[in-house]
């Protein structure tokens, strides 16, 4: 089994055999293993592009994701599998 944390609900991932998807309304976050991961979290607050991405991104705080980053980085390290930026 492989875990897919991040996906949008009804992506190609769902329905693929030996894939688990994790959708926003399962919370990512709250992955615990033990599958090794497949982890894209959300780059909306990431880097430079943020105010193009964003029109209201004055409202925005960069790099604040509620730990959607580090939440994935910690399941790659613990699980292994890889992180998609």
């Amino acid at each position: 089994m492989i875990a897919a944390l991040y996906v949008e609900t009804g992506s190609s991932c769902f329905g693929l055999d030996g894939v688990v998807p994790w959708d926003e309304a399962r919370d990512a976050r709250l992955y615990d293993g033990p599958s090794p991961v497949v982890a894209h979290p959300p780059r909306q607050r990431w880097g430079p592009l943020l105010a193009r991405q964003h029109p209201q991104a004055a409202s925005i705080q960069p790099w604040h994701d509620g730990g959607c980053f580090e939440a994935a980085l910690k399941s790659v390290r613990k699980n292994g599998g890889v992180l998609g930026v």
